[in-house]
């Protein structure tokens, strides 16, 4: 009976690990994505170094944490999207590089193409809501902002970010500020609004009546 008993007992075990590690079924209902909270992102960057503040429910992928290379404690950090207050880039390092290509398979030689393109890395300071900051490099974690209009955008928080070939360092456009804030509230920095150049009143000049030609008399002699 024991000797039965247990191997009851494994073959139970074992059902239950395979259970927990089998895929997710593709027939089962999808994940909903989650709500978001209000706040604003500022990009940078881009022609004439433009500043773009987008405003709305901020979310990140449903169940995934933030993982952060922490260069304090020269490890990973995970962050769960709920924790964080606030979210500050900066330009580490940023070069224009050279493409290149192997000459042969099998040989080491390198040969230029004679291509260029910007890269950036960035360094990341996520501010918690105890007040805690981890500063880091941050693995691709992609953000979605929500308008009121019901439009979705998506930005990345990258460290590595390379540009397409011939265009400026000055050319790429990065997430620098992530804030949390109340519906109506302004962001925590100045807002730039695109002014468009006002249009002279154009002065109407009076139409001249014009006279239709009098007709000639009829006189009879």
């Amino acid at each position: 009976m024991r000797f039965l008993g247990a191997i009851l007992a494994v073959f139970l075990t074992s059902v239950w690990a395979f259970a927990e590690d089998a895929p997710p079924s593709p027939f089962a209902p999808a994940a909903k994505a989650p709500e978001g909270r209000w706040g604003s992102v500022l990009l940078l960057g881009g022609e004439k170094k433009k500043e773009e503040t987008l405003t709305g429910k901020i979310s990140f992928t449903a169940g995934k944490v933030i993982q952060i290379h922490d260069v304090n404690k020269k490890d990973v950090v995970e962050v769960k999207p709920p924790d964080i207050s606030g979210v500050e880039a900066v330009v580490e390092k940023e070069s224009i590089e050279e493409e290149w290509t192997w000459k042969e398979m099998g040989n080491d030689e390198k040969i230029k193409t004679g291509r260029t393109y910007p890269d950036r890395e960035y360094l990341f300071t996520v501010t918690l809501a105890d007040g805690k900051k981890v500063q880091g490099h941050i693995v691709g974690t992609p953000v979605f902002v929500t308008g009121a209009d019901g439009k979705r955008q998506k930005v990345v928080l990258k460290t590595n970010q390379r540009g397409d070939f011939g265009a400026k360092v000055e050319d790429l456009i990065y997430v620098s500020r992530i804030a949390f804030h109340d519906e109506g509230t302004p962001p925590p920095w100045p807002v730039k609004k695109d002014e468009k150049p006002k249009e002279e009143p154009v002065e109407q000049k009076p139409v001249d009546e014009v006279k239709p030609p009098e007709k000639p008399s009829l006189e009879v002699k």
